[in-house]
């Protein structure tokens, strides 16, 4: 079980939503893998669909434009993001839900839920599947990507500063309990950054720096920098940072 200041979560990724999308290239390949593996392995029809830690709307846009549904519901735990999805999807009449994801109180049930790397700050993902199962229809989709205990592994190998995320086997068999999985799959996605300095300001600017309690001094932060580029140099003169994500696709049963 995680234990995540979810205020912490709630301040660094309010502060990071102006730059979120200029900089979340590894979440929208993330976010778009999530549209094929809907589109190929469930369905694109629904009554209604619900989708958790919508943040600046990436995959709100994405399941908008691949999927029908009678009623859209997104939810968030940045208030902000309300204005910023709604100016995305001007046309399209919703209800946004400002909460945390994890707790979040609903008293109907949906066809489809979704949500894109949201679920690693949860801090009981097996608790989370038991209760939303509740809140699915029968034969219901829940469609999510979270990450694996070897995400951003460069910085790992230097530091403390990682979540302590949930191996794919436990996400498995957590599922197989209110569920029939559909399909999954690990996808990992490297960025490469022409410096460490490009490297932090990816990590702020797309708020995954809420992982850290304390701000590193400049010495420390000097000497990472040194540490990171030496370990994660590539042949074209760039650094990798290496996002490895798990999405699948599951039915109430």
């Amino acid at each position: 079980m995680n234990t995540i200041d979810k205020s912490r979560i709630r301040s660094k990724f309010a502060k990071s939503i102006a730059t979120y999308d200029g900089q979340a290239l590894a979440q929208k390949m993330i976010n778009a893998r999530l549209i094929e593996i809907l589109t190929k392995y469930g369905r694109t029809n629904f009554h209604n669909v619900l989708e958790l830690g919508c943040g600046t709307g990436d995959l709100s846009e994405r399941l908008v434009n691949s999927c029908y549904a009678d009623e859209w519901v997104f939810n968030d735990l940045v208030p902000e993001c309300e204005e910023i999805l709604r100016s995305k999807l001007p046309s399209l009449d919703f209800n946004f839900i400002c909460s945390d994801s994890e707790y979040l109180a609903i008293n109907k049930s949906f066809d489809l839920i979704a949500s894109a790397s949201t679920v690693q700050w949860f801090s009981d993902l097996k608790g989370f599947l038991n209760k939303i199962n509740d809140h699915l229809n029968d034969q219901g989709l829940l469609l999510i990507s979270t990450f694996l205990p070897d995400n951003l592994i460069e910085i790992q190998n230097l530091t403390s500063l990682s979540l302590n995320y949930f191996k794919a086997e436990y996400i498995l068999n957590a599922l197989k309990t209110n569920f029939e999985i559909l399909y999954y799959e690990p996808l990992k996605v490297q960025l490469q950054f022409s410096s460490g300095r490009c490297m932090l300001t990816h990590l702020r600017d797309t708020g995954v720096n809420g992982i850290s309690k304390n701000a590193f001094s400049l010495t420390e932060t000097r000497k990472f920098l040194s540490d990171y580029e030496e370990a994660s140099a590539l042949p074209n003169g760039n650094y990798a940072l290496t996002y490895s994500a798990f999405l699948f696709l599951s039915k109430k049963i």
